[in-house]
């Protein structure tokens, strides 16, 4: 029995009739060649979208005006005839797997390309400093507007002769459609701008100009903020008129996003940025879709952490939306629609929303990855085989790696024990997902225990591996995985009995009391501290760098984190030395001098230590010994679940 009637039931989008209403965004890779082509390794990671069951995908952003409008250094290309190659064996061999193709068409107007060469001077509907300081953009002129006006429409065309089965124009993010339809970025007095109907001239332009390049029966859709989040910027009022004027023009759907927040501008309480991050609650965006389709008769797309098919199916249900986005989601699993019609949710690997390896690889303009998923981008090189020699393999550690390994192995038929001495399965995850918004985690630590099950893997729980232990066992081979340990400093006064970690405070171990010091201001220190304040602690986090959480993600996480902290009433002290803990405060030292900060407890969330002894003593006894994850060196989830994926191939 279907589950999801909604979520499976087909859908025409102007002449396009679609499977299902499940939608794979337009999502930057930076996959392209180094001329902007496609490449083999786009094929790759859209096909095994394809394969996967999704209903339509959206090919990232096409730059329209390379280079002078490009979002990324590898953004793909759509502004002359030599790309059409590509673009044509890209569109067939995603069709060749089921799923119906659309392509966005793209310029990044004042914005500028993440991390990349920026080649000529940012261009726009008005002079702006979008480039935080960095750069002033130049007002287009009534000519360069109208000569867009055929770049659009001719990459409209060149789309459609390369097999596309329809296209988006890409309106919303703040990009150049985009900042015309807005009256933050649109200062302009002329026929371009000074009302909502001039502000919307370029964009209508560009679609009766299309129309007439590609007829009236080709599928076009229309990516819009349904929020701009800024005094000065759209509203949902001011994007369902849009909408209503991009219908009457000719679009078939609407995809509903919202809009980046202006530098400098702070997200209005409870609202995020358009890749929203895991601590922002699930469907935070589908209210603006069921705004936009009051006002509107054609398909309306919803974003916006959709995260589960559950959900998806109760937006569908409800009449909030026409099709769902599941961009995150689908690179996390590509197979995510084919199990969901199946009924197979427990094997859906679900993302958990870091924003690591896919949205800050972007702004980083290195190529995406995922950190529950490492073979994307990879999908040829990362397919799962079967073992021709099937061995006996024991995985020493029950992390999120050691789980990954173990997982690899039993797909591939080998015969796998892991040994973890905890009683629970999960190492750093069982924490990490304890403070505010992190629950994600949880989800994926399920995940992976489930699987474990499914593939008969033999975990003992509360199993410590000794020297001896393995050797009797005898493996031909060991996988150490067995993380790292929490050393305290030399600080003076850190033995005495108001000193916790920052792990037994959030694996809930020990009693806190109200005025806390938190000493390190990495990661788990700021994420303990806001666990913390919002238990009703007074916290004050110590750091001795001058910033605070230099190791989180900076573009959406390290960001709401702060935000959070500072609506918690945490203090930050940088540039700050413990010199002595005391039975009832901290010493420290700053550029001011020395003073005391009151503390009931202190938690230290100092660096961590590489459990590593097991696979030095055993690297010439057993016959494959391989080391993995945080006993290697203390890192992120994200290196530990790639060196797991490369090893769980190998063995």
């Amino acid at each position: 029995m279907n589950r999801f009637p909604k979520l499976f039931e087909k859908i025409k989008v102007g002449e396009l009739e679609l499977k299902n209403r499940i939608v794979m965004p337009g999502m930057l890779t930076n996959f392209a060649a180094e001329d902007c082509k496609v490449s083999d390794r786009h094929i790759d990671y859209y096909v095994e979208r394809a394969k996967g069951g999704v209903g339509l995908i959206i090919v990232e952003a096409t730059g329209v005006d390379l280079p002078v409008g490009k979002g990324l250094p590898r953004q793909l290309g759509n502004c002359s005839d030599e790309f059409i190659p590509g673009l044509k064996r890209l569109s067939q061999a995603i069709k060749s797997h089921g799923a119906k193709v659309a392509i966005q068409v793209h310029h990044s107007g004042l914005r500028r390309p993440a991390g990349g060469p920026i080649v000529g001077e940012p261009v726009g509907p008005s002079k702006s400093a979008w480039s935080p300081g960095v750069l002033w953009g130049r007002e287009l002129s009534v000519e360069e507007i109208q000569d867009l006006v055929e770049r659009f429409s001719d990459a409209v065309k060149r789309a459609k002769d390369c097999g596309f089965d329809a296209v988006e124009f890409h309106a919303g993010h703040q990009y150049l459609l985009s900042e015309f339809l807005s009256p933050y970025s649109n200062k302009r007095t002329d026929a371009y701008g000074g009302s909502p109907e001039g502000r919307m001239k370029f964009l209508l332009d560009i679609i009766a100009r299309t129309k007439e390049k590609v007829g009236d029966d080709y599928s076009l859709f229309c990516r819009i903020s349904g929020d701009e989040y800024s005094e000065a910027g759209l509203t949902l009022e001011d994007s369902a008129e849009i909408a209503w004027n991009l219908e009457k023009a000719g679009i078939n759907a609407i995809n509903v996003s919202v809009s980046n927040t202006p530098p400098g501008e702070r997200p209005a309480r409870g609202v995020m940025l358009n890749c929203p991050p895991m601590r922002v609650p699930e469907g935070c965006w589908v209210h603006l879709a069921a705004g936009i389709k009051e006002k509107v008769g054609i398909p309306v797309i919803a974003v916006g952490r959709i995260t589960n098919p559950f959900l998806a199916e109760s937006i569908l249900e409800e009449g909030k939306a026409d099709l769902v986005v599941m961009g995150r989601a689908l690179i996390a699993d590509p197979e995510l629609p084919n199990k969901a019609r199946e009924g197979r949710i427990d094997d859906i690997r679900p993302c958990i929303y870091c924003n690591q390896q896919c949205i800050a690889k972007v702004y980083l303009a290195s190529p995406i990855s995922c950190v529950v998923n490492p073979a994307v981008g990879k999908e040829k090189d990362f397919a799962i085989r079967e073992t021709k020699s099937p061995k006996k393999v024991l995985v020493v550690g029950g992390g999120p790696a050691g789980m990954e390994v173990a997982r690899l192995a039993a797909l591939r038929g080998h015969e796998v024990h892991l040994w973890e001495k905890d009683s629970k399965l999960g190492g750093q995850m069982l924490i990490s997902s304890v403070p505010p918004g992190k629950d994600a985690i949880e989800n994926f630590r399920k995940y992976q225990e489930t699987q474990l099950s499914k593939l008969k893997v033999n975990v003992q729980l509360g199993k410590e591996a000794t020297i001896e232990d393995i050797k009797q066992f005898n493996p031909e081979v060991l996988v150490v995985a067995t993380g790292s340990r929490l050393d305290l400093p030399g600080i003076a006064g850190v033995e005495r009995a108001n000193v916790v970690t920052a792990r037994e405070v959030l694996a809930k171990k020990v009693d806190v009391g109200d005025e806390v010091v938190v000493v390190g201001g990495g990661a788990v220190g700021c994420e303990t501290a806001d666990f913390l304040a919002q238990s009703g602690k007074r916290v004050t986090v110590v750091e001795q760098l001058p910033n605070i959480a230099e190791d989180v993600e900076p573009y959406f996480n390290k960001r709401f984190l702060l935000l959070s902290l500072a609506d918690s009433g945490v203090k930050l002290l940088t540039n700050a030395r413990v010199l002595e803990i005391m039975e009832g405060g901290v010493v420290i030292h700053t550029g001011k001098g020395s003073e005391t900060l009151p503390a009931d407890t202190v938690v230290m969330a100092t660096a961590p230590q590489s459990n590593d002894s097991l696979a030095g003593e055993l690297k010439d006894v057993i016959p494959e010994v391989y080391q993995i994850g945080d006993s290697v060196s203390p890192r992120k989830m994200d290196e530990a679940m790639e060196e797991a994926a490369i090893v769980g191939r190998r063995i």
